[in-house]
């Protein structure tokens, strides 16, 4: 499967959200000539962009004390549909062209954003900012609370945040003075793909195994029903993929 399978034709968008659709249960909108996002790769539109994100999210005030189950970011409200085919637009132009594969990396977003419904982490302020205040490059619990999950893959740590913006933009700051730019659509999907190809693909032989794709994400003690549940999404994935490409070549 190469990329400009799926970009090439139009009408791929509307069956390759169809496949999401199966997959999440999600209804999506969007029309037979649906277009693709635009990019925004020139220095002065990404400036005006990162601009926009600080002024649309607003932070919330979060007791760090409080134990209530709560979203730990404001993110901006993005309509699942978009968000899907903008994560897997990205995902195949950067090279994730083989069909396991790919799908395994949508089924790993769709879970990590609740169906790509939560751009940002929800927990327990309390317990999170004592449990990783020095963890993944964070230095106290100021930092576990700022640098929570954010985006398709939910990057995580001071740290994470830090050689994502070194990596993608040769400034290790770039996400660090704002946060909420992780958690921005079109850069949650460059995030998600070098997450992926650093973190992720290096450590899975088989991308089958969701299992093992589950644990290079969130640890060796990742829950078997979590796994069962991200495993059943693959497979409604890669079937989708698999009869869409079948579907062009008859």
């Amino acid at each position: 499967m190469r990329a400009n399978e799926f970009i090439e034709v139009e009408e791929g968008w509307k069956d390759l959200a169809a496949a999401g659709a199966l997959a999440t249960g999600l209804a999506f909108s969007g029309g037979a000539h649906a277009k693709a996002p635009q990019q925004h790769d020139t220095a002065k539109t990404h400036a005006a962009h990162s601009q926009q994100v600080k002024h649309q999210q607003q932070k919330p005030t979060i007791d760090p004390h409080s134990t209530k189950v709560q979203p730990l970011v404001q993110t901006k409200q993005l309509d699942p549909d978009t968000a899907y085919r903008i994560l897997w637009k990205q995902a195949v132009t950067s090279g994730i062209n083989n069909q396991t594969e790919l799908a395994q990396f949508l089924a790993q977003c769709s879970a990590e954003t609740g169906e790509f419904k939560h751009m940002g982490e929800i927990g327990r302020p309390k317990q999170l900012s004592t449990k990783y205040k020095h963890s993944t490059g964070n230095e106290g619990n100021k930092d576990a609370l700022k640098y929570v999950g954010r985006g398709f893959i939910q990057l995580t740590g001071k740290g994470n945040y830090m050689d994502a913006g070194k990596d993608l933009y040769g400034d290790p700051n770039h996400f660090v003075k704002n946060p909420d730019l992780a958690a921005d659509a079109q850069e949650a999907a460059k995030i998600a793909v070098w997450f992926w190809k650093k973190n992720v693909a290096p450590k899975v032989k088989d991308f089958s195994d969701t299992a093992a794709v589950t644990r290079a994400i969130n640890g060796s003690m990742a829950p078997k029903v979590e796994i069962h549940k991200r495993h059943n999404v693959f497979g409604d994935y890669l079937a989708s993929i698999q009869n869409y490409m079948k579907s062009k070549k008859g």
